[in-house]
């Protein structure tokens, strides 16, 4: 076939594909998020505490219990009755209660015997105090005991432990490709796409981890095959009992309110992940009180965070990529006490690249990050979730 011949000015519409193949830049533009496995990378910091049996337990126990609500009784009745399941339990001969409303102290002078609901007592100038009428749902408060020289010892006392499970989950990120496909140039990996989805399977599997440390539930059961398949529960399901939910608008009264509660327990400095819509929130609120002092350039955990201090405690802010992308929790709140909190890899089984992981004789290549392990989220109390944190209200 003859040459074409093209008269006159040559412009870049004349040429084919074939002689203008464009312009392709040669390196890949990652949208990579600010901080997208928060925990993952803070658990790498800490030391690893491997499990041995994919079910793991641990075993916690609260404060003595120190209220008591009781039914009514007159001002000279020496045995009140406890309302509740076995109520006085943890009380002994020698324990003295307060009224928290009459301020009327008594002498326990008997150990509670089942079902542990009337409590046997000394009341008025015999203890020093003075009578008073007890009211239904009067509470009292445990004080301290009191002992009369050269007595024998009381009967003793002891709380039993909470035993908490979670199990391990198998995080599978694999890469397939023929071996043709590895050997071919891209315009963006000229050695093979192999390194360039490496990286992909490893960002996703951080991001497995991540998502289970935080929306997981724990669960056991069969698979398909007849084999047990696990998925490891997260903050969400086991951090319960010191969430708020602001309901999409709050006063400083509430906030403040809130952060008693999730600070009340544990570590004076906690860590509080973001999404974007809750930041905002955030910086709009603190920065339109004077209540509390904020420092924007704060290294704390090997990050830059935002550090908010306040009457209750302290407070490390960083926005959480994984709340942010989701619209549903952009405006959710996880404040973390970091001390208990940790990823529990099964014994040899915490994140490895295992090249080349099936040999069948196919004409290709399939590797994968491989791990197993589990959260555990200690003593929940010390741990808040925040929900709907997304306006507030200057009145």
């Amino acid at each position: 076939m003859p040459a074409q011949v093209l008269p006159g000015i040559i412009g870049t519409g004349d040429w084919s594909s074939e002689d203008y193949p464009e312009n392709w830049r040669t390196t890949l533009l990652r949208l990579r998020p600010n901080a997208k496995s928060v925990l993952t990378m803070l658990m790498g910091l800490a030391k690893t505490e491997e499990v041995d049996a994919p079910n793991f337990h641990w075993g916690e126990k609260g404060i003595r219990q120190m209220v008591f609500a009781s039914a009514a009784a007159t001002a000279s009745a020496t045995t009140i009755v406890f309302t509740g399941t076995t109520p006085l339990k943890p009380i002994r001969n020698g324990h003295v209660l307060r009224n928290t409303r009459t301020q009327e102290v008594i002498w326990v002078d008997a150990d509670p015997v089942s079902p542990y609901t009337d409590l046997s007592c000394i009341r008025g100038s015999n203890c020093g105090s003075t009578s008073a009428v007890v009211n239904t749902a009067d509470n009292w408060i445990l004080v301290t005991t009191r002992h009369e020289e050269n007595a024998t010892p009381p009967q003793g006392n002891y709380r039993t432990p909470n035993w908490i499970e979670n199990v391990t989950e198998i995080f599978r990120n694999v890469i397939s490709l023929s071996r043709t496909a590895k050997v071919t140039s891209l315009r963006y990996a000229k050695e093979g796409p192999t390194k360039e989805m490496l990286n992909d399977a490893l960002e996703d599997h951080m991001v497995d981890i991540e998502s289970a440390g935080i929306w997981g539930v724990p669960y056991e059961g069969t698979g398909p095959a007849g084999l047990r398949e696990r998925t490891t529960g997260g903050m969400l399901h086991y951090c319960t009992s010191s969430g708020t939910d602001f309901g999409g608008s709050f006063t400083l009264l509430d906030f403040l309110d809130a952060l008693r509660v999730a600070m009340r327990y544990g570590s004076n400095t906690k860590l509080c992940l973001m999404g974007d819509q809750a930041l905002l929130t955030l910086m709009h609120f603190v920065l339109s009180n004077s209540s509390f002092q904020v420092d924007a350039n704060t290294k704390m955990w090997g990050m830059n965070a935002l550090r908010i201090l306040s009457p209750f405690g302290t407070l490390m802010v960083k926005q959480h990529e994984l709340l942010t992308d989701s619209e549903d929790y952009s405006d959710w709140a996880l404040i973390v006490d970091t001390k208990n909190v940790r990823y529990r890899p099964l014994r040899d089984s915490d994140t490895k690249l295992i090249p080349n992981n099936v040999k069948d004789g196919r004409d290709g290549e399939i590797s994968e990050y491989l791990a197993e392990g589990g959260w555990e989220w200690d003593l929940e109390q010390t741990h808040a979730v925040w929900e709907n944190f997304s306006g507030f209200s200057t009145t």
